[in-house]
């Protein structure tokens, strides 16, 4: 029987504010949730996921260790291991078009062996990105491929599948004219350009974005991720939005314009560092989920939180938006056995037919959560 490895990566701190009991949003629709742990898959219990992925009518996730699949059916089948390259490669990276499955691997020391191509998830053939250099985030934006490749000297560019590749699996392209010096944490797309950030800068296509009146202070705190927006929710024509350690929301036009912010704190006034977001349904509107971890600053103080923040839309700006019935964090009151209770990197929203969806939460040492989005309710998360 093929051996599953496991990755463990330090946990990180958590803290839980208090709240009372939600009554509107998600936080309603999810505030009943019970103690599913004991039917979590051991393989991947308390693994740190870097990145889950839909492909055919299989679920795909990697952590580091072996790349994992199950079915398309929540909790009928436990995750297993999937067919990879070589059976102790570690899978640090997934991503999925709609005609194939990416995956990043390494061998079983760590060395790098780029990205790798399956259109049937068992069979794997090498891309033309580079396999001697590590590769640090993978996308897919409006269906082409982008990988952050370290480069060399703690140099880092954006490698993508420009339509002329696309048929040859070449990264031959690069998001960059020079390599860049911090590592690309996120990419978003409006279909036109393409928004990057990095720990401290922010870019659109080739250029960097900088010295904009309500840009995130990037001198005292760290940017974690981005996403584009298309609906009119925040600001006719879309927004890019962005967010920091410092607890707030950042949003701007396609042209990388007009910054607008959302403080965000709790109830005593403290500040969550926010990571990834996710936009989700939720009845007529769509809401935005920003989860909530433990991150140092630049400044070397560390703001702490768990579970994420939901934000629901206003009219126009980012400005104008609320966060649901002015409750950001819930505490162990509510959430006794569920996500509530953990840091969360980074969402993964997965559109399904007829307007139904999954939502993947991903806990660093904790494994990788989820709740069903079906007939227009939220079902409460699990752990996988």
């Amino acid at each position: 029987m093929k051996h599953v490895r496991t990755a463990f990566f330090a946990l990180l701190s958590l803290f839980a504010w208090s709240c009372t009991d939600p009554a509107v949003g998600l936080w309603a629709s999810l505030q009943d949730e019970e103690l599913v742990s004991n039917d979590s898959t051991k393989a991947i219990a308390k693994v740190s996921p870097t990145s889950v992925a839909r492909f055919g009518s299989r679920y795909y996730l990697a952590f580091g260790g072996d790349l994992m699949r199950r079915g398309s059916t929540l909790k009928a089948e436990a995750w297993k291991a999937a067919d990879m390259p070589k059976s102790d490669d570690r899978a640090t990276l997934v991503a999925a078009t709609d005609d194939a499955l990416y995956a990043a691997f390494t061998t079983d020391t760590f060395s790098p062996k780029g990205i790798w191509r399956s259109t049937d998830g068992s069979h794997w053939g090498k891309t033309g990105a580079p396999d001697s250099d590590p590769i640090d985030g993978l996308w897919i934006l409006d269906g082409v491929p982008y990988a952050a490749v370290r480069t060399h000297d703690a140099k880092w560019n954006v490698a993508f599948c420009a339509p002329a590749d696309t048929a040859n699996e070449r990264f031959a392209s690069s998001l960059f004219a020079d390599d860049l010096s911090e590592m690309p944490k996120a990419l978003a797309s409006d279909g036109t350009a393409v928004m990057t950030v990095t720990q401290s800068k922010v870019y659109l296509d080739d250029a960097e974005i900088s010295g904009v009146s309500g840009m995130p202070d990037t001198d005292a705190e760290t940017i974690e991720s981005v996403l584009w927006d298309g609906s009119d929710d925040y600001g006719t024509g879309g927004r890019y939005i962005v967010t920091s350690s410092d607890g707030n929301l950042y949003a701007c036009d396609s042209a990388g314009a007009n910054w607008k912010t959302l403080a965000v704190e709790t109830d005593t006034g403290s500040s969550p560092a926010l990571s990834g977001m996710a936009i989700v349904p939720d009845g007529s509107r769509n809401y935005l989920l920003a989860g909530t971890m433990s991150t140092p600053k630049i400044s070397g103080t560390t703001t702490s939180a768990a579970g994420f923040m939901t934000v629901k839309p206003g009219s126009g700006t980012l400005a104008d938006a609320k966060q649901v019935d002015d409750r950001v964090v819930c505490s162990e009151n509510n959430f006794q056995t569920t996500v509530g209770t953990e840091a969360i990197s980074g969402f993964s929203w997965i559109e399904l037919s007829g307007g139904d969806g999954i939502l993947f939460a991903m806990v660093p040492a904790n494994g990788l959560w989820s709740s069903r989005y079906v007939s227009g309710a939220w079902k409460g998360f699990e752990k996988e």
